[in-house]
């Protein structure tokens, strides 16, 4: 396997990551570092497929308001149609 690069700043950014979130960083065996980065590759993964079709679902429950259904294709059709001739 090969080395990964890694600067200075980013070590000391990842190690204070990894230590926040309860993972043991130390020299040696017993160190959980590799433990973290599997964590984060984890995270990225459930990250992409998240956005797969679930984007407009997201996209409208930004524009929801509490209590209420989120907003339609036509009402925003109709909100950008009000924009354009009040400008």
């Amino acid at each position: 396997m090969s080395s990964i690069y890694l600067s200075d700043e980013v070590k000391k950014r990842l190690i204070h990551s990894a230590r926040k979130r309860g993972f043991r960083v130390e020299r040696g065996p017993q160190s959980q570092l590799g433990e973290y980065i599997e964590y984060l590759i984890h995270l990225d993964e459930q990250k992409d497929t998240s956005f797969s079709g679930q984007t407009l679902e997201q996209a409208l429950g930004l524009l929801a308001v509490p209590g209420q259904e989120p907003v339609t294709d036509e009402q925003i059709e109709r909100i950008l149609g009000d924009r354009r001739q009040s400008l």
